[in-house]
């Protein structure tokens, strides 16, 4: 049985790569802890176990997120029931154009964005406000609008987090 909890969360998590990406694995790894670990992030304790992990994120080639999620292969993704994340390689490397954001600062959006699904939230059904800044659980890969630039969890997503525990 799962259940939702908001006190003192805590998530154990394992960082993969699909095998053609194996010579990235220690540079990704320490993007993900280092984002996990920010205080600006997502209010849970994430701890990295590679063998009792309760999500994983993967890097993985662009086809993959294709055939896994059914998404356009410019794009990542997760799966809040089974619990994983792939990240698109592609954008790993390159970022996105559409969303403004430095290659550093569009791989923290898109850890956090995806992280944010894991932990139950989902796209937001209103647009942001011009002049605010964007919720990181809009798809900013795709473009921003008239937001402000922001990879970082606004008070309002974090707040509407679920954790589970078994």
């Amino acid at each position: 049985m799962i259940i939702y909890t908001k006190m003192n969360p805590r998530l154990k998590y394992v960082v993969r790569v699909q095998f053609p990406l194996r010579r990235e694995l220690g540079r990704f790894r320490s993007k993900i802890e280092a984002v996990l670990a920010d205080t600006r992030g997502w209010p849970v304790e994430f701890i990295r176990d590679d063998l009792d992990p309760d999500f994983s994120i993967t890097l993985v080639e662009p086809g993959v997120v294709e055939r896994a999620c059914g998404l356009s292969n410019n794009l990542s993704c997760a799966n809040m029931e089974d619990k994983w994340i792939l990240i698109n390689a592609r954008r790993w490397f390159e970022g996105s154009e559409e969303s403004k954001l430095e290659l550093d600062d569009y791989r923290t959006y898109v850890i956090n964005h995806e992280v944010g699904h894991v932990l139950r939230l989902g796209h937001p059904t209103h647009p942001p406000r011009p002049g605010e800044p964007c919720p990181v659980m809009v798809q900013q890969t795709l473009g921003t609008g008239h937001t402000l630039k922001n990879v970082w969890p606004l008070a309002e997503e974090a707040a509407r987090i679920q954790v589970w525990t078994n």
